[in-house]
């Protein structure tokens, strides 16, 4: 399935012929590999507390995990919240909140100490949508379109194990900006006022495509998850990429998953199968399986979700722009049912 027949055409216009050796990474705002990204970590996959004692605001501290731990919502299977939850900070973090009316959740959560919690469930964001969804799997646009509009989108565009609770909020902080999302006759929605989707789908993904919307996403400063699939499903966070003519395009990432806090790289290589894989690149450690269909193993690239909404100037429109964005609502619309990310 082709979304656009003239696709590789148009995009292979569009992509330079040749990429600079050493060419600079490029990050959203405010984001440099040193700081401005986030990387919410989930409570049940950390395992590295401290192994001696500490002393903590003049309070000795036992080693182990800190008491406070049990107190943080159940997160086994929040992956799409974690990384949901890295982009709505750094949103919040240009756009600003009110300073009346309603409380907006932001910002480091009490929870963020080196010593205390070893940064897990370190966002207010993530710990709000945790205490009002249950521990399930979902996609990424669940938590955007809760944060900003309010309510729960339909399960037959967004499959998952989740449900809302609402035992601390309803959601809707940013009801204000009127950023819904649509619901049309079959129940696939126009998120267009939210946010975009890539899917890849049926067919294996094409590189061009791939790099084309990537290099576009984060030139228009849209912040951007990217949800992984094979065996089992994930969501993980994209702050940035750079080309190089060894490596091709390489990602920086963020991971709920990983028992780390920090920024890592991650090449894009195209497996056997024609399967867009995440590769380890510069010494770092092969943190994805590339995917093996015969042996129903590993992970490939699946969709790309970009939350759109401005927080400064909005952008001129290129004919790039344009085209990404029909691409996007294109493959929205014809969304087919997939499997949620823990």
């Amino acid at each position: 399935m082709r979304l656009i027949s003239t696709s590789s055409i148009i995009f292979s216009l569009l992509l330079p012929n040749a990429v600079p050796a050493g060419a600079a990474p490029v990050f959203i705002e405010g984001v440099s590999e040193t700081g401005g990204w986030y990387d919410v970590n989930k409570k049940y996959k950390w395992n590295d507390w401290p192994t001696t004692g500490y002393w903590q605001n003049g309070v000795y501290v036992a080693p182990g995990i800190p008491p406070t731990w049990s107190t943080l919502p159940r997160d086994s299977d929040m992956c799409w919240a974690a990384a949901g939850s890295n982009i709505l900070q750094w949103w919040q973090d240009r756009y600003g909140v009110p300073t009346t009316g309603a409380s907006v959740p932001n910002g480091l959560a009490s929870s963020a100490s080196v010593n205390g919690l070893q940064y897990v469930s370190q966002l207010q964001i993530y710990q709000t949508i945790c205490n009002n969804w249950a521990d399930g799997g979902s996609h990424v646009e669940q938590a955007w379109n809760w944060w900003f509009n309010g309510g729960m989108l339909s399960t037959v565009s967004f499959p998952g194990s989740t449900t809302l609770t609402g035992t601390t909020s309803s959601g809707g902080y940013w009801k204000e900006l009127d950023r819904t999302c649509t619901q049309r006759a079959d129940a696939s929605y126009d998120t267009s006022k939210l946010c975009e989707t890539y899917a890849f789908w049926s067919e294996p993904t094409k590189e061009a495509e791939f790099t084309g919307l990537i290099k576009s996403y984060i030139n228009k400063n849209y912040g951007t998850t990217l949800s992984l699939s094979g065996n089992g499903g994930h969501a993980i966070t994209l702050w940035g990429y750079e080309e190089t003519a060894e490596n091709g395009l390489v990602l920086y990432l963020t991971d709920s998953d990983d028992y780390k806090h920090g920024l890592f790289k991650q090449a894009v290589k195209m497996n056997d199968e024609g399967y867009l894989c995440l590769s380890s690149v510069d010494g770092e450690e092969e943190r994805y399986a590339a995917y093996d269909s015969a042996a129903g193993t590993g992970l490939y690239i699946s969709e790309i979700q970009a939350l759109t909404v401005p927080f400064a100037t909005v952008p001129e429109p290129s004919s790039f722009g344009l085209f990404a964005g029909t691409l996007a609502l294109a493959a929205l619309a014809r969304r087919r049912r997939k499997a949620p990310k823990h």
